[in-house]
């Protein structure tokens, strides 16, 4: 299903909901989107820059590759070991700085994306 980004002309915030392409055009009909009253106008270009707001940008918090929050510090320890400066969120989300620390950390903690380059 895929996303789309709406951004609030007076205030510059943007909302990513995702919807079908059907409930995009019934909610929209393609120009903008009313939530509680407010209308937002859909933002084409920002579903397209790769910003995280709708896309893929760095850094990149990872929740498959966390651990639990009161195991950060020996996870930490354990991917410096494995040569991975990897740091974590408060909540145990894996942070990664650029794609070829994200390619790194994986293979060191074992994991696979079946979706990346690798």
């Amino acid at each position: 299903m895929p996303n789309y980004q709406y951004k609030n002309k007076d205030t510059g915030e943007t909302k990513v909901i995702w919807m079908s392409v059907d409930e995009m055009w019934d909610k929209t009909e393609g120009e903008g989107l009313e939530i509680e009253g407010v209308f937002w106008d859909r933002d084409i270009a920002g579903e397209h820059t790769g910003t995280p707001s709708g896309g893929v940008g760095w850094p990149l918090a990872s929740e498959a590759a966390g651990t639990h929050p009161d195991e950060v510090p020996k996870a930490m320890a354990e991917m410096r070991s494995k040569g991975v400066n990897l740091n974590y969120t408060k909540d145990g989300r894996a942070i990664f700085e650029n794609a070829s620390q994200r390619r790194k950390a994986l293979r060191a903690l074992g994991m696979q994306d079946m979706n990346g380059y690798d």
